[in-house]
């Protein structure tokens, strides 16, 4: 896999894991020199331990050899006391003379002969003075040899040591300079260059989003081939986008079709009604002969236009644009109270929505209501229905509720037309959350709307 492949969280591990490595090698490369140092250390402290018996061995011999001239001289009285002194440096010699590391460093036939006197000047009660004499004359001469050649060996090692300290200490402090400097080179070269490439795709990303935010709506940003944090990122940013051209799309369909629908209203209320009201006043006109017909003629066209009226509020509510939302709402309830079969209801509404909300939004609040309000008169069998609207920690909490019979919102969905994906295209338009709740009567169903709004 090449590096600009990898997905992000990999790139962002690439420093530190190359950091850790050339760490650990410069750890890996000190403790074996301290190793090395170390085995050198202990060569020194081991001739150390086989020089210091050896000169003990000497000294013990030496006073092995002065008891036993004193014996040959000495009277019975200092006998015990001499016998008692020689076996303990005899003791003392034979610990040290064939001490484990002394021994295998004699040559083999220095140890045979080292061995076979050690046997000789051995303490025993019938130890003879006059033989034990002159083999430790003969011996310690040898064992100063012995020990002339182990100080030499540990001069040498005390030398060797001293030179491999200064030549592996000084490639040491070269070596972890050297892996120090590299350590802190390749972190600042790959933090540049995951800096780089993350930069570089966040910078693909701030493009898009300011293209966005201009409203120059572009395709979606390609993928990198990751599949990491940022493509999911920058898909989430692409899906919104749809979702918020899908949007404005609609805001911009709705507010076409609001426009044409006051435009027609306009004409009716502007041409048709105007005509119709004419031909009311030219039936009054009439002569008295013609009363009788004219009077239900006259009923009739009068019923026309109180139709062509409410065309008209439909189509485009005046109410709406003289009285502002509460009235608009009041009126719809007033409207559809007139049948003996619309609920009792309650309406609440806070007045500092009418400052709070833009015209779209009282549109859209109005057209729900509408719809809403129609539904419960025609299919929910209640008789009792509540509307509310309040400003509430800075959102708009809009809710209606009744007492009916509840609904299936899939089914309606399926059997009555338009009526619910209408409500729910208005909420989306206005950017505002809709829930479908059970009402909190023993039956029903309650509609609340969410919306923030701006101060």
């Amino acid at each position: 896999m090449h590096l600009v492949d990898m997905p992000l969280k990999l790139q962002i591990l690439v420093t530190p894991a190359v950091m850790i490595v050339i760490l650990f090698g410069l750890v890996s490369y000190t403790l074996h020199h301290h190793y090395l140092l170390h085995e050198d250390n202990e060569t020194i402290r081991r001739w150390g331990r086989i020089t210091d018996r050896m000169h003990i061995a000497i000294a013990a011999a030496q006073r092995m050899q002065n008891i036993a001239h004193d014996m040959v001289s000495a009277e019975s009285g200092q006998m015990d006391d001499l016998h008692f002194n020689y076996l303990e440096q005899d003791r003392i010699f034979a610990d040290s003379i064939l001490y484990p590391e002394c021994v295998e460093e004699m040559t083999m036939e220095t140890r045979q002969f080292i061995t076979h006197a050690e046997q000789s000047v051995k303490h025993d009660d019938n130890i003879d003075p006059q033989q034990v004499e002159p083999v430790l004359l003969a011996l310690i001469p040898r064992l100063e040899t012995v020990y002339n050649a182990f100080s030499a060996q540990k001069r040498s090692a005390y030398i060797d040591y001293y030179d491999s300290f200064q030549v592996n200490g000084t490639r040491l402090v070269n070596v972890s300079l050297i892996l120090l400097l590299s350590c802190v080179l390749a972190g600042l070269v790959l933090s540049y260059w995951t800096l780089h490439i993350v930069r570089t795709r966040l910078a693909a990303l701030l493009r898009f989003t300011q293209a966005t935010q201009r409203g120059e709506f572009q395709s979606a940003i390609p993928p990198t081939g990751q599949q990491d944090e940022l493509d999911q990122l920058a898909h989430g940013l692409h899906a919104m986008t749809q979702r918020l051209m899908n949007v404005v799309a609609i805001e911009k369909v709705m507010q076409g079709s609001e426009e044409e629908r006051k435009r027609i209203a306009m004409d009716l209320h502007d041409q048709t009604l105007a005509d119709l009201t004419a031909v009311i006043r030219k039936i009054d006109t009439l002569p008295s002969i013609a009363q009788t017909p004219s009077d239900g003629l006259r009923y009739d066209l009068e019923n026309i236009e109180q139709g062509i009226r409410r065309i008209i509020n439909d189509l485009h509510p005046r109410s709406l644009d003289i009285l502002g939302l509460q009235a608009a709402l009041a009126a719809i309830l007033e409207q559809y109270a007139e049948s003996a079969q619309f609920p009792d209801y309650h309406f609440t509404f806070d007045p500092v929505l009418e400052h709070l909300l833009t015209p779209l939004q009282k549109l859209c609040l109005y057209r729900i209501t509408q719809e809403a309000v129609r539904n419960v008169a025609t299919h929910a069998h209640a008789n009792r229905l509540e509307i509310s609207a309040r400003a509430v920690s800075g959102s708009l909490l809009f809710s209606i509720e009744d007492n009916g019979r509840g609904m299936n919102r899939d089914a309606v969905r399926h059997h009555q037309g338009h009526g619910l994906p209408n409500i729910e295209e208005r909420v989306r338009a206005m950017g505002a959350e809709i829930f479908w709740e059970t009402s909190r009567f023993s039956t029903g169903t309650k509609i609340t709307l969410q919306l923030k709004l701006q101060a």
